[in-house]
């Protein structure tokens, strides 16, 4: 009955190296009151070099109905490397009083405020854990929490995934792949500029023709400048003109939109008649 998960970590005492090992049972929300559940834990150490042993444990958890209980939000925290998870614990008090309750992580570098208070209404605690630079996009930790008080204890799992960094940027795209275009013809063809991460500022378009045959009609000028206030896209239309009098053209326009920065393209197939 149950489903056991284990979280572990190293941390150096001096020059002794130390190997924590929290594992957590989770009880299903059915388990019948007063059910005896039997955890036996064993594993392989070598006090003596080249000689392995095992250490067993078996621990024996009763199912009753705790004063004392908690839920944290978010269920999955989503935190760039270098900058502070965080997650929200809310104490609700049941049953009887439980007087005060004392919280601890297990694990380093985790910050818990407050730390000890007095359930008689229901209180929010913060969880933070500084996520460190460098650590790798997609990574996930798992941080146990625990709680007690003289009415009951318990535990949480502070589940982090560590994200990308997000740098500001934009996307680039046109309405449509290709156009037809017969002689002296133009086509309209629109293009969306789409701020990303926050990015604001100018964006230079500018557009390269694989014959002098074809051009824009509209805009006037290229390149051309957008400029972005906000996170709101934005479009231009282009409108294409054939003249079949200055040849006939074999290629694709080739528009470009860069930051500075950032350059993203777009090509148009041209089929002419």
């Amino acid at each position: 009955m149950g489903t056991l998960s284990e979280t572990s970590w190293t941390q150096f005492l001096d020059s002794t190296r130390l190997t924590y090992h929290a594992l957590t049972l989770h009880v299903p929300a059915n388990a019948t009151l007063g059910t005896a559940i039997t955890v036996h834990v064993s594993r392989p150490v070598e006090r003596v070099a080249d000689h392995p042993d095992i250490d067993e444990d078996t621990l024996t958890i009763n199912v009753g109905s705790s004063t004392l209980a908690a839920t944290i939000a978010p269920a999955t925290v989503n935190a760039q490397a270098g900058t502070n998870a965080t997650a929200t614990l809310t104490f609700q008090p049941t049953h009887a009083t439980p007087g005060q309750v004392r919280i601890t992580s297990l694990y380093p570098g985790v910050t818990i405020t407050p730390s000890t208070f007095n359930l008689t209404a229901p209180v929010s605690v913060t969880a933070r854990y500084a996520v460190p630079a460098g650590t790798t996009a997609g990574t996930v930790i798992d941080l146990p929490i625990v709680y007690q008080s003289n009415a009951g204890h318990g535990g949480a799992i502070m589940h982090i995934v560590v994200q990308g960094q997000s740098h500001p940027d934009f996307a680039f795209s046109l309405n449509v792949a290709s156009i037809f275009l017969p002689p002296g013809d133009s086509s309209t063809v629109t293009a969306t500029i789409t701020p990303q991460a926050g990015f604001t500022g100018n964006v230079t378009v500018t557009a390269t023709f694989p014959a002098q045959s074809l051009s824009f009609t509209s805009p006037t000028t290229n390149p051309f400048v957008v400029h972005f206030a906000n996170a709101t896209a934005q479009t231009r239309d282009f409108k294409v003109h054939f003249n079949s009098q200055q040849g006939t053209p074999s290629g694709d326009i080739v528009l470009s939109a860069t930051d500075g920065t950032h350059t993203h393209t777009a090509n148009l197939h041209i089929t002419v008649s």
